[in-house]
């Protein structure tokens, strides 16, 4: 009964390495299309319905060309919101 888990066993492994590797020889296979189109960062992609409570970060966001200084708007409208409505 030894023999036939190991080769049980094998043939696990063997069919693992199998998926493996005709996963990484096609690996675009299982991909969806819509994820090779050139992007446009000043439009917001159609799929993308913002939250009517997000919209002012979107726009300050949109407006700011560079990514790095992105990252230092993206509190600004906090900020701005808590200095407006007083908050401690």
């Amino acid at each position: 009964f030894f023999f036939i888990y190991l080769h049980i066993f094998k043939g696990l492994i063997y069919g693992r390495y199998r998926l493996v590797d005709g996963f990484s020889v096609c690996e675009n296979t299982l991909n969806d299309p819509i994820i090779f189109v050139e992007s446009d960062s000043i439009t917001t992609p159609a799929h993308v319905v913002p939250e009517w409570y997000f919209l002012f970060a979107f726009t300050i966001l949109r407006s700011v060309p560079i990514s790095f200084h992105k990252i230092e708007y993206r509190y600004y409208p906090v900020m701005v919101g808590e200095s407006i409505l007083g908050f401690d």
